[in-house]
Parts: C-alpha cells; sequence; structure tokens
C-alpha cells in the first residue's frame, strides 16, 4: 500500500507552493536581468552620446581654426587703407551688403551694415530667443593665390561706364572672374567689392568688371567712380573655384552652430537670400575673447586678453566706429580665444546625487542648478559662466576652448 501511496505522490506534479515558489524565483530573475539590460543600454546611449559630442569638438576646433586661422588673408598688407572700411557689395545688380533686410536668425541682431576686418566679436549679440546662446563671430578671409600684394590703381584709370574698367600698375596674377577690393582712405563712405568679367576681362593693364556677377556702378554706401589715384586693389579670390570666406558665426536654435555667407554664393545671376546654413548640433553657447598686442611698437606676442564689452576699446561698436583709432585696434588683434559648451543629445535617467532626494516626488523642474564656467584659467573678470537649471541637468556637458593665431594680422606691417 505505502508502495501505490509513493508512485501516486511521484506522479502527482508540483504543489501550488512550489509553483509560487519557482514564479517569484522567475520574477527575481527576469527583473534582475531587465535591470541589467536597462542599465547596460543606458550606458551603451550615453557612451554614444558622449563620443558623438567627442566628435563634434573635434570638428569645430578643426574647422574653426582653420577658418579664423586664415582671417584677414588678402588685405591686411594694407590695412590702414582695408580695416574698418563699410563693405559694399552686390550680386546680380542686388545690393547684398549692406544688407537691404535684417540679417536672419541667430544673426538678426548684427548691424546690416559690416566694415572690413579679420575677425568681429559681437559679445552676446546671437538670437536667443529666450535662451543664452553666447557671441556673433565674424570672420573676412580672402583666398588670393596669384596676386597677394595689393596694388595701386592707376590715376583717373576708373571709368564707370559701359564697359566699367579699372587700370593697375599690372594685371599678372589676376584672371577672369577674380573678386576685387577697392580700398582708399580718402572714401570715407565704404570700400566695394567688383568681379572682373567672366571672360575677355583682363587685358593689358586694365580689368573689365562689366558682365561680373559681383559688379555694379553705383552701389548702396558708395559708387565705382568715387575711387581714384589713391586707391588699392585687393584681389581677394575668384567665384567660382577659389572664393573668399566672408562669414558669421553664430549658435542658433535646437543647439546648432551655424554660419552665414556674406557673399551669399550661388548660381550666377541669381541673388540667394542669406540663409544661416548648420554647422554642428549639439552647441549651446560660444563664447570668444581677443588676444591683443599692446605694446607701442607691435612685437606680435599676446599681452592681454580682452573681452569684448562695452567700454573695453574692443566692442563691436568701439572697433567698427570708422577712425584710426579703431583701424589701430583691429590691427592689435593677433589672436582669438574660443570656448564652446557642448550638450549631449540624451537626456539621462535621475543619477544617484538626485535620487535619494527626489525619488519620492521626482520633479525635474525642481532639481539644483550647476555652473558651468569657461576660460577658468583666466582672471575672474574673463570667465564666462553659463547656469544650468531643471531637467537640463539630466544632459551631460562639455567645453571646449581653443586658441587660434590671426596669421595675416602678425605678418601685417606695423604701420
Amino acid at each position: 500500500m505505502s508502495t501505490l501511496r509513493n508512485r501516486a505522490r511521484r506522479h502527482g506534479g508540483f504543489s501550488l507552493i512550489e509553483l509560487l515558489v519557482s514564479m517569484v524565483i522567475a520574477l527575481v530573475v527576469t527583473l534582475a536581468i531587465s535591470s541589467v539590460m536597462i542599465r547596460s543600454e543606458g550606458g551603451k546611449r550615453t557612451t554614444t552620446s558622449v563620443n558623438d559630442v567627442n566628435q563634434t569638438a573635434l570638428y569645430l576646433s578643426y574647422m574653426l581654426d582653420r577658418t579664423i586661422r586664415n582671417a584677414g588673408s588678402g588685405f591686411s598688407q594694407r590695412w590702414k587703407d582695408a580695416y574698418g572700411c563699410v563693405l559694399d557689395a552686390s550680386k546680380a545688380g542686388a545690393a547684398i551688403m549692406p544688407a537691404a533686410a535684417a540679417w536672419p536668425s541667430p544673426f538678426n541682431n548684427m548691424p546690416q551694415a559690416l566694415r572690413l576686418a579679420p575677425v568681429l566679436v559681437a559679445k552676446g549679440l546671437a538670437d536667443g530667443g529666450g535662451q543664452v546662446r553666447g557671441d556673433v563671430i565674424t570672420v573676412m578671409a580672402g583666398t588670393s593665390g596669384n596676386a597677394d600684394m595689393p596694388q595701386l590703381v592707376r590715376p583717373a584709370s576708373v571709368i564707370p561706364g559701359a564697359p566699367s574698367t579699372l587700370r593697375v600698375t599690372n594685371t599678372l596674377g589676376y584672371d577672369n572672374s577674380d573678386l576685387v577690393l577697392l580700398a582708399d582712405q580718402g572714401v570715407g563712405a565704404g570700400c566695394m567689392l567688383q568681379q572682373v568679367a567672366p571672360t575677355n576681362g583682363v587685358n593689358g593693364d586694365q580689368l573689365t568688371f562689366t558682365g561680373g556677377d559681383y559688379s555694379r556702378n553705383n552701389g548702396s554706401v558708395v559708387n565705382l567712380g568715387a575711387f581714384g589715384g589713391s586707391t588699392y586693389a585687393f584681389q581677394i579670390g575668384t567665384i567660382p573655384g577659389n572664393a573668399p570666406q566672408f562669414q558669421m558665426i553664430a549658435v542658433g536654435d535646437n543647439s546648432t552652430l551655424t554660419s552665414l555667407d556674406l557673399l551669399r554664393q550661388g548660381a550666377v545671376g541669381t541673388t540667394p537670400a542669406a540663409t544661416a546654413t548648420p554647422i554642428a548640433d549639439g552647441v549651446i553657447e560660444m563664447r570668444a575673447l581677443y588676444g591683443i598686442d599692446t605694446s607701442a611698437v607691435p612685437d606680435n606676442v599676446i599681452d592681454a586678453w580682452i573681452d569684448p564689452v562695452a567700454g573695453s576699446g574692443y566692442s563691436f561698436a568701439e572697433l567698427t566706429a570708422g577712425t584710426p583709432a579703431a583701424q589701430t585696434s583691429i590691427r592689435r588683434i593677433v589672436a582669438v580665444k574660443m570656448g564652446f559648451i557642448l550638450r549631449t543629445s540624451t537626456q539621462e535617467r535621475v543619477n544617484d546625487r538626485y535620487y535619494g532626494q527626489y525619488a519620492a516626488n521626482f520633479n525635474p523642474a525642481g532639481l539644483p542648478s550647476t555652473t558651468i564656467t569657461l576660460f577658468s584659467d583666466l582672471p575672474a573678470a574673463l570667465r564666462q559662466t553659463r547656469t544650468i537649471v531643471g531637467a537640463d541637468n539630466l544632459y551631460r556637458y562639455r567645453t571646449v576652448e581653443f586658441t587660434v593665431p590671426l596669421r595675416n594680422s602678425l605678418y601685417a606691417p606695423v604701420q
């Protein structure tokens, strides 16, 4: 009888208690595995976001170093004639500088009339839309590969008729479609951009502008006929082909660093709208400082770092005053120190620092604020800080700083 009972017990299956215990164990194991997988996936996303920010930092450093390092190319050798003049340029018969309307965001706080300079920093003028986005950087660089030295225009040689012509000492190095900047200390209204005709534009000592996409006799602030024997002609590039870099750079919507091509390059015979072009995402703020050579006779050594605020002598308004003193100040800028705050694209879970305090009733807006500092190695007056509040604390941040020498300003004549 006992044998039958034992056999029945062996074939009776699991009891309810045993099944419940098994289910609890399975649930615990499942939760443990799920937790590990969730943490692993979160770590993977964090690593990917951080890698993306690191790559953005490397790209920004390379791109802006190359852009700013070339600033002033083509016109710095005659800086007393060129620096600080109001730029007058047209494309396809329409004025593009000064701009006929406000620049697009984030550049809409910038003046419509811009002045020629290697680099200008407009402190805090990036249109924030309620956010802090930082400074606007204006970079101007020619790409003259042949006629690197400016030439004095021959007296009474400017003929603003049909065809519009200009005679220089020697046209060796000039070619069809070259961009020519005309600047003259005696023409206070501004300097003018012209383009050699795409065909038969160079003949002997004569440059013909009629037919050039960037040519027009009468500009917005100055006319071609205003230039004469004391005018210098600067060859600053060729469009299409070896185009100069005249651009503004600032942080725009969606934490995106953007640039704006001031020459509005595009199809011949058209005038494209001024449009901000994305450069890199994940950038929430950009700041810049000037490296100044304060020696009585410039020795091309950085003697001081200057924050371009009003009253510093190096604010945007002070450098674009159009005076000889402003020209000299622009010449004394021999380097630019750039600073960026970058943010990852992934919002992370509440970390251990906040979890214990806020787990019961978590409210991201209640997170304590934190501060990020740029230029922390410089005196306190030069440091730039940003306060991170609320749910923005759930992102990771990185600061990037680098210094770029202005080699064309360094090589420019002292006087």
